[in-house]
């Protein structure tokens, strides 16, 4: 028993120091990632600029390619300082990534470890109070990553639309631009962007797994107020983990088959 004890509490103590380095390190990757996210605003809101006087331009039959060219400038300009500047804080986010990653795997092993030594009511547990909201949160990541990917495909592929648009409607006389490549190199890049969302479906993904999480956290929470199907098991703790854990794991079985039916869609639209 008293081995068992040591065993634990040095099992504790790892944990505790593990997770103390992940979050170090994850929040110095979320100002990065902040930092880059000012670095994308910046470029958007000059595309937009760019976009815009293109459509000026064109639909208002006014002058606006000296906005035009401001913004074709300072797109120029992001570039070379996010290659001499922001290149620096994407390739340190990237390493805290894998760093974060490695940790993340170390903490698994450890558990594996650790888990062959509890008992039954341990493990219960365990199972309620780590691996379930670690699987809620999870889930939610992924949901979140899907829907900004949703988001940033579909306001990429509006913006490089107008720009077709403009260039097509001889835009690209007007500013005296000698770029015939142009629209057809924005044409590719508008149809590659669409096949891609089609092919992943972004928002069925975050969809889904949005609804697989929220389910997840709700029957949590009814197991630990004893409300819902849980009432009748008040009084039999091991019962209701059990329909619990049943109901977890089915939930995440059907999120399992509908990420196939997604990727199995995708193939028949292939075939087809």
């Amino acid at each position: 028993m008293q081995l068992q004890n040591e065993a634990g509490y040095d099992y504790h103590q790892t944990r505790l120091s593990l997770e103390r380095d992940w979050r170090e390190k994850q929040l110095i990757l979320n100002q990065e990632k902040r930092t880059l996210g000012r670095w994308w605003l910046t470029a958007l809101v000059l595309v937009l600029v760019f976009a815009g006087g293109i459509a000026g331009a064109n639909y208002l039959n006014s002058n606006w390619s000296y906005l035009s060219f401001l913004a074709g400038a300072g797109i120029l300009a992001f570039l070379v300082g996010f290659i001499s500047l922001g290149r620096v804080t994407l390739m340190s986010s990237w390493k805290h990534q894998t760093e974060i990653a490695d940790i993340k795997n170390e903490q698994q092993i450890l558990e594996e470890v650790w888990l062959q030594g509890l008992e039954t009511q341990q493990y219960h547990q365990y199972y309620r109070q780590i691996v379930v909201p670690g699987v809620i949160e999870d889930y939610r990541q992924q949901s979140k990553v899907n829907r900004v990917l949703h988001f940033i495909s579909q306001l990429t592929v509006i913006i490089t639309s107008l720009l077709v648009t403009g260039l097509t409607s001889g835009l690209d006389t007007k500013l005296g631009w000698q770029i015939p490549w142009a629209a057809p190199l924005l044409s590719f890049i508008v149809s590659l962007i669409t096949a891609i969302m089609g092919f992943f479906k972004f928002r069925e993904r975050s969809y889904h797994m949005q609804q697989t999480a929220d389910y997840i956290e709700q029957e949590k929470t009814a197991l630990e107020l004893g409300i819902r199907h849980y009432k009748e098991y008040r009084n039999k703790p091991d019962e209701a983990f059990s329909e619990f854990a049943e109901r977890v794991e089915q939930s995440r079985e059907e999120q399992t088959k509908r990420q196939q039916q997604l990727e199995q869609s995708t193939d028949t639209k292939e075939v087809a």
